[in-house]
């Protein structure tokens, strides 16, 4: 309420704090908010040990969901940028913005989570594309190719150990066949 009165000023935890330990029917309301909101989050971290925070795997997750997103507004960003002169047919322009959107997918496919959570952000960029340029048909088909593009490149990437393999098979390798 504080902050739709007077939009310019930001409020501190020290602010807060002290607006609490007044007297007064203010200060007794804060707090019954403050002890409402404390209950209701008391649940989680007591079911969830302080150690479980700050994992290396965590740290990983947490590190792959800001690339996905960083990508995924790129690819929007790259879509008010290139967008335009990629529907007017301009090859630059269309590889840029394929190239911005193979590294959303990327991030997407790469981000860990369920199937439903990846299908839900792909959907997100999609509607963010769409919206951005305007032209929602035209961002549908050019995710549709960079997803292609992508598939296949990560097909070409899972498959080139065996067509090239790094180690050499020795000749006299004899299995007992």
């Amino acid at each position: 309420m504080a902050t739709q009165n007077t939009p310019e000023s930001a409020i501190t935890f020290e602010n807060v704090a002290a607006m609490a330990l007044r007297d007064g029917a203010d200060g007794q309301n804060l707090r019954s908010s403050i002890e409402k909101l404390a209950d209701q989050e008391g649940a989680w971290f007591r079911s969830t040990p302080p150690h479980t925070l700050a994992t290396e795997r965590v740290m990983q997750t947490r590190a792959q969901e800001v690339r996905t997103l960083n990508d995924s507004n790129l690819a929007v960003l790259a879509t008010l940028e290139f967008g335009p002169e990629a529907a007017a047919g301009k090859p630059e322009a269309r590889e840029a913005l394929q190239g911005r959107l193979q590294a959303a997918i990327r991030a997407i496919d790469e981000m860990p989570g369920s199937t439903t959570e990846r299908r839900a952000l792909l959907d997100s960029l999609k509607g963010q594309t769409g919206e951005a340029l305007g032209d929602p048909a035209f961002m549908a088909q050019q995710l549709k190719t960079a997803q292609k593009v992508y598939l296949d490149n990560f097909r070409e990437e899972r498959l080139a150990a065996y067509t090239n393999p790094s180690l050499e098979r020795s000749d006299d390798l004899d299995f007992g066949m």
